[in-house]
């Protein structure tokens, strides 16, 4: 069955007007396709990214979205702040609290970037399937 170019559902073959979105193929009927590419999921790019970002596993989002460096290095990021973090809270128990400035700042940019990380995954979630929809290819 082919596609329509416009919300990449299925349509028969015979169609002038895409059941799904109302696209009207000018009275060509759409043209037999390949399969498209599969959408991703803004919710569960979002939601990964937010769950697991609290855990200082972030950039898991970007990773389910194909923006495999990106996820991979906010990751690393996130791992050594995590460490970084924890570290200077325990360190504030061993210098009577001069540690936990260091906690603070930590935290305060561990905050930031989950927040970023989250909120990027969900766009490029919807930058990729805006790509597929329109052009039939992932856009990277």
């Amino acid at each position: 069955m082919p596609f329509c170019p416009k919300c990449g559902k299925e349509v028969p073959a015979e169609a002038t007007l895409c059941p799904s979105c109302g696209y009207t193929f000018n009275q060509v009927p759409p043209a037999k396709s390949t399969v498209l590419p599969e959408q991703k999921n803004t919710g569960v790019a979002a939601v990964l990214a937010l769950v697991l970002g609290i855990f200082g596993l972030m950039g898991v989002g970007h990773i389910y979205v194909g923006k495999i460096g990106r996820g991979i290095v906010l990751l690393i990021v996130g791992i050594i702040l995590d460490v970084l973090a924890w570290g200077s809270f325990i360190m504030g128990f061993v210098t009577f609290g001069l540690g936990f400035i260091g906690t603070i700042i930590f935290a305060i940019i561990l905050l930031a970037l989950w927040i970023w990380q989250t909120y990027d995954a969900y766009s490029l979630a919807k930058k990729y399937n805006k790509a597929v929809r329109e052009t039939g290819k992932t856009p990277w």
